[in-house]
């Protein structure tokens, strides 16, 4: 009987400890650049994560297609349009790569 109290105080630990996923950070688009070496999610709070490809290495041949972060923003903030009563939610519904003009 005492190990399942205190199974549920390490339970009751882990829970208060951890971050979970709010509805915001939920995914709600993704879109691979035309080369694939760019990845770019949005969610629905708004956010566009972009990741660059991790470059091959004969060293660690396990790291083949990995990602790491490139960069970060907030697309827009939620608005509310009086116009229409409506609430403009943040979400990202489509990430679109527009063509590359130069090396940068």
């Amino acid at each position: 009987m005492d190990e399942e109290i205190d199974t549920r105080k390490i339970n009751n630990s882990f829970l208060r400890d951890h971050n979970y996923a709010t509805e915001a950070d939920i995914i709600s688009t993704v879109e691979f650049n035309p080369t694939g070496e760019l990845l770019a999610t949005g969610d629905k709070g708004g956010r566009v994560v972009v990741f660059q490809r991790e470059q091959e290495s004969k060293n660690q041949p396990h790291r083949r297609g990995e990602y790491n972060v490139y960069s970060t923003f907030q697309s827009h903030e939620p608005e509310f349009d009086y116009l229409k009563s409506l609430e403009i939610e943040e979400k990202i519904n489509k990430i679109r790569w527009l063509p590359q003009q130069n090396a940068h």
